[in-house]
């Protein structure tokens, strides 16, 4: 009888070393059929319990929506039903919102949905949940063109289904998961990369070059990552001869991108220059000692494994952005991938990780900021595969077994105490936030509006004309508004008018509102004169204390 063939980690890869010896015909053993289908059953619990992770709860876990994502559905929404933005400007490569632009790849791959769907904060929501997934996908895909090992494919899956970071990424409708998740399409792709086959190098240059559109730190990205390529796989890499394909999809998306903005003078770095750690224009060392205090703090132990980004848009509050059970795997596969320096794919997987937090470390606001420096997670998730092969190449077989289903029962315990949290807590802990309740009572209290009636939403929310937009889709304009960055309180204007609709100030500006009109106001803002309640929303309640108001609804009364 042969030998079953293994893979490097000793571990058996041929379809051959599952079976055990056929029972009789006649007797049905169920061991030897668990036995036969214990891969595919395994994976196929852990790709289960991924989708109802990702799909449940998106309206409620986080609460409500922030205002960014009322933006990213409204414009989504409008360029699929009238092909225009908010503003009226048709298929726009950027979406012009409050103060900034928004990127295309996510608003343009929720487009289609809100044709299927009502416009929710759930459906606004579903790209982040499936493109979560198809980031979970890549990474153990690109475990398994590595190792070939079936169980460290499966327990780099769960530790990608259970990575906070992503996790978090997966439940938030901002476009930054569109950026992660091509980041980790594009590594799969390089993975398999090899001499005489440039097809690989064209689809790692889309997805690099698709990275720039997909959030704004890519811009800064894509560029020093080529290089690095070029070095790993040219300079020293003489077999890789077609890696150079892989610049091309870079150059023209850079191109496209340098073309608009060349036609749009500082639309998409106005945010940058105003928290930018040169915006004081300070002298050369503070700038050097800004930098390097900014980049430190995104690879400390407090953001990565106990704190996290403080702001709970980013972060649960519970623990830090990845698994504390990932470190000795991060750990252990930096020093794999420096022993493999004559490898391009582990160099150039090192050398991302370390660039990752060069955007976010540019920037003054919100440092450690898990948005801005997010890119690096793909990176880290494959250092940590490079740590589980090492490990099968230091032990035997029979331990790397035990040392997987170690890390991986660890993996699933840590993953089940984070979610729990994200379930049961997080709602409470994170409504402040969040716009919680905002959308919900401006569409109730519409729906009760006489015909004649007048309703007013009060501009202690933030920037609520596009919760209007978002919880009413109203017709965005037929042309294009004039001028550079738009005031989105006039672009808006014919569409709020239409709908009898006013911003006010909810302190002060209440002397014009009459009998049957609505107030949606903040529970901060005084209660208007001869009125009553109709509704109040609340945050959702945390431990013993009571639920908090997040929005009153008033209807006026006949003084």
């Amino acid at each position: 009888m042969t030998e079953p063939e293994r893979d490097a980690t000793g571990l058996a890869t041929a379809e051959g070393a599952d079976e055990a010896p056929s029972a009789p015909a006649a007797v049905f053993d169920i061991t030897v059929y668990l036995r036969r289908w214990r891969w595919p059953l395994g994976f196929g619990v852990v790709a289960l319990l991924l989708v109802i992770r990702n799909f449940s709860g998106l309206a409620t876990s986080p609460p409500g929506l922030y205002i960014d994502e009322s933006s990213i559905g409204y414009n989504a929404w409008a360029v699929a039903h009238h092909g225009v933005d908010e503003h009226g400007v048709g298929y726009p490569l950027f979406f012009e919102a409050f103060g900034e632009f928004k990127n295309p790849v996510y608003i343009y791959l929720l487009a289609p949905l809100t044709r299927l769907f009502a416009l929710t904060p759930a459906v606004e929501r579903l790209p982040a949940a499936i493109l979560g997934m198809v980031t979970c996908l890549a990474i153990a895909g690109t475990a398994w063109r590595l190792s070939r090992s079936r169980p460290i494919t499966i327990v780099a899956l769960i530790m990608a289904a259970f990575t906070p970071w992503l996790t978090q990424e997966s439940r938030v409708g901002f476009e930054v998961i569109a950026m992660v998740a091509v980041i980790a399409v594009a590594l799969f792709c390089l993975s398999g990369a090899s001499p005489g086959r440039p097809g690989h190098y064209v689809l790692v240059g889309f997805f690099f070059g698709l990275a720039i559109f997909a959030y704004s730190t890519a811009r800064f990205e894509v560029a020093p990552l080529i290089l690095i390529l070029a070095v790993c796989y040219g300079v020293h890499r003489l077999d890789h001869g077609d890696w150079w394909i892989a610049i091309i999809p870079v150059a023209i998306a850079y191109a496209i991108f340098f073309q608009w903005s060349g036609q749009h003078p500082g639309a998409l770095t106005a945010r940058f220059d105003i928290i930018s750690i040169d915006a004081d224009h300070p002298t050369v060392g503070v700038l050097v000692q800004r930098f390097a205090d900014n980049y430190v703090q995104h690879l400390g132990f407090p953001f990565l494994l106990t704190h996290g980004d403080s702001n709970l848009r980013h972060n649960t509050g519970f623990g830090g952005m990845l698994q504390v059970t990932s470190l000795p795997l991060i750990a252990l596969g930096a020093v794999a991938c420096v022993r493999r320096w004559r490898e391009p794919f582990p160099v150039f997987v090192l050398a991302g990780a370390f660039l990752g937090p060069i955007p976010s470390a540019l920037t003054t606001d919100g440092i450690p900021h898990a948005l801005r420096s997010v890119d690096m997670l793909p990176f880290i998730a494959v250092i940590a595969i490079y740590g589980l092969i090492w490990l099968g190449e230091l032990v035997t077989p029979r331990v790397l077994r035990g040392a997987l289903l170690g890390v991986g029962v660890l993996m699933v315990l840590e993953g089940g105490a984070y979610t729990w949290d994200l379930f049961h807590a997080y709602p409470a802990r994170s409504a402040g936030w969040f716009d919680t309740g905002v959308e919900s009572a401006i569409s109730n209290a519409y729906s009760q509006l006489g015909p004649t009636g007048h309703m007013a939403v009060s501009d202690t929310f933030e920037q609520p004309y596009i919760q209007v937009l978002f919880a009413l889709t109203p017709d965005p304009p037929t042309s294009p508004s004039t001028g550079g960055m738009v005031d989105p309180g006039i672009s808006s204007a014919p569409a709020l008018q239409a709908l009898r609709v006013s911003i006010v100030n909810g302190r002060v500006d209440q002397a014009n509102l009459t009998t049957g009109d609505i107030a949606v106001l903040s529970p901060t803002d005084p209660a208007p004169a001869h009125s009553v309640v109709m509704a109040t929303e609340y945050a959702a309640p945390s431990g013993s204390d009571p639920p908090t108001p997040t929005v009153d609804v008033y209807r006026i009364t006949a003084p």
